[in-house]
């Protein structure tokens, strides 16, 4: 059973004795139980490196020019292009471009009529619809026949923006209009602002059918990557690991491809040599932050206790009582990590292939020479 934050928090609380305490604000309580749970997962890495491991595949064009975000690469997500975008972009380097689509039909009416997303109908005011966190590239606008003067804007939070597009009575086809043409970015933030189209004919009234939809770039969400573990290429059925470069210093002295990574990018180098294809990352996930509700991730509910102790020695700490027994408990459940580390570390395992060479038509053959 999954392991809520409160749950942690109460756990924490009995084994300090504290919990009929009103000493502690639930902000504080908050902290404290995501401290332990950090503290614990620290400790396990530098245990058992590989305990928190995942794996991510990405692929490297001309575009990249041999660097890519690590956020790109544990989101599957690129960075958000530079304002304006004229035309978006296709192949490799294209946005993510989910497509909001508002199909109905335009009744004869003056006052504005709201659409939803995938509606049938329009509406009297706004259907709440809330886009994930991005920014409108393109609005476009398809009917058989306009039958009247109307003009359909997204509004963000009841208000007008730039995106809006005039099709005048006797227009048939599409009518498209790019973010360059919006006067700024029409972003959306993902948590509570509020996306509609809304159509307001002018002229005299007239009802017709029509379908709006939105290119939509998604915003590049921040990656989870703590440490890397590896980083290996994809060749058809063969994987070829790729050393890291012992110092930045090295980088023009590379007698095969080595990886780099400093702050958001994972460079491969030599510069002049460039690379591309499928890759993939391991790593190590950095720590969640939790919030009410969420769970602690599976792999901690093993560790359960410690993170308890570990988070009732904060709270007793704070109110300067001794924590001695607390700490030998920890001692001894941290102990545990480490046993179990070293049981895994000694067992018998499959024999490893030297992915350095092949040795399958008789000759070692480097892969950056394959």
């Amino acid at each position: 059973m999954a392991t809520t934050l409160e749950q942690i928090i109460q756990a924490g609380l009995e084994t300090a004795d504290v919990e009929k305490s009103g000493n502690f604000s639930a902000t504080e309580k908050a902290r404290i139980a995501n401290e332990s749970i950090s503290a614990v997962y620290d400790f396990i890495v530098s245990t058992w490196e590989g305990y928190f491991s995942a794996s991510r595949s990405f692929t490297l064009d001309a575009a990249h020019a041999n660097q890519i975000t690590l956020a790109e690469i544990t989101s599957g997500i690129p960075p958000v292009p530079e304002y304006p975008v004229a035309v978006p972009e296709v192949g490799n380097r294209s946005p993510i471009i989910p497509n909001h689509t508002f199909s109905s039909t335009v009744a004869a009416a003056t006052s504005p009529q709201y659409f939803a997303v995938g509606g049938t109908t329009s509406f009297p005011s706004s259907q709440g619809f809330i886009p994930p966190a991005g920014r409108v590239l393109q609005l476009g606008i398809t009917a058989t026949l306009v039958a009247a003067n109307t003009t359909f804007t997204i509004y963000k939070n009841g208000q007008p923006t730039g995106a809006s597009i005039f099709v005048p009575n006797g227009t048939s086809g599409s009518t498209n209009l790019t973010e360059g043409d919006f006067g700024g970015p029409v972003h959306f933030n993902g948590i509570d602002d509020v996306m509609d189209l809304v159509a307001v004919e002018s002229g005299t009234p007239a009802s017709y059918t029509f379908e709006g939809t939105t290119v939509f770039q998604l915003d590049q969400p921040a990656t989870d990557f703590y440490k890397e573990l590896g980083l290996t290429k994809i060749t058809g059925d063969r994987r070829h690991p790729i050393d890291p470069l012992p110092s930045y210093a090295a980088r023009n002295d590379c007698d095969g491809p080595k990886f780099w990574i400093a702050g958001q990018l994972l460079t491969i180098f030599p510069l002049d040599r460039l690379q591309t294809g499928s890759y993939v990352l391991d790593y190590v996930p950095s720590c969640p932050v939790l919030a009410t509700g969420d769970t602690i991730p599976v792999e901690l509910e093993r560790w359960k206790e410690l993170i308890e102790v570990t988070m009732a020695i904060k709270l007793k700490a704070k109110r300067f009582q001794d924590t001695s027994d607390l700490e030998r408990r920890q001692a001894k459940l941290e102990q545990g990590i480490i046993q179990a580390a070293s049981s895994r570390r000694t067992q018998v395992r499959p024999l490893r292939v030297n992915h350095r060479h092949d040795w399958r038509h008789g000759f070692a053959l480097h892969p950056w020479r394959r």
